[in-house]
């Protein structure tokens, strides 16, 4: 599986996730797909550990049971936004969770 580490600047409480998917990037969309429609989920809480379109599969996979769908941007790739082309997150998210640093990235070329 993937490991994270976090570094804490003591000085400004600002963190930074170091972060290697390891097995996390192996995970397909067939899979997620496939335990999703087996297991049913009332819930289904997904995060960016793993590759984004299979998190977006997870998603859509979550909506087609019923599911309440919640998204965790974390940790937030770099260059990535909710709208890139062909990765429409919003229809399939209830709930958006996101820190401080994945606003910043998710925003990118909004004012204010």
């Amino acid at each position: 599986s993937g490991v994270a580490s976090i570094v804490v600047d003591a000085k400004s409480g600002d963190n930074m996730i170091i972060v290697s998917p390891g097995a996390n990037y192996k995970l397909t969309k067939e899979d997620v797909r496939a335990a999703i429609g087996r297991e049913s989920p009332s819930q289904l809480v997904v995060q960016l550990e793993i590759l984004p379109e299979v998190a977006l599969e997870a998603l859509k996979a979550g909506k087609d049971v019923g599911a309440l769908t919640i998204l965790n941007t974390a940790p937030a790739p770099e260059n990535w936004s909710l709208e890139d082309p062909g990765m429409e997150f919003y229809p399939y998210v209830d709930l958006l969770v996101l820190n401080e640093s994945e606003l910043k990235k998710v925003c990118v070329g909004m004012e204010g």
